[in-house]
């Protein structure tokens, strides 16, 4: 496979028979058997999360992930009851 190389500031340009890979520096690698772009600047957030009432936001756009965010269930129980249908208790 023929790879070509451009470096131009902080741009690096990578062509080959698969397409045109344009990648910012310096926090990317681009993997040059599938022409993908792999990375971003470091996430440094959390991940493990735990749902709650309020809305949450993970600022991951354009980040690179060291591993997979972990999000925990909402503890959840559900009991027959006398009617024939189900009690359930959220979030106890």
């Amino acid at each position: 496979m023929v790879v070509e190389v451009r470096y131009s500031g902080q741009v690096v340009t990578v062509e080959s028979r698969r397409g045109t890979v344009e990648a910012r520096t310096p926090a990317y690698t681009v993997d040059v058997e599938s022409s993908v772009v792999i990375g971003g600047t470091p996430y440094d957030g959390p991940y493990e999360v735990t749902p709650t009432p309020e809305e949450q936001y993970l600022y991951t756009s354009g980040k690179r992930l060291r591993e997979d965010v972990n999000v925990h269930a909402i503890p959840y129980l559900q009991t027959g009851n006398d009617a024939g249908g189900y009690t359930v208790s959220i979030a106890s």
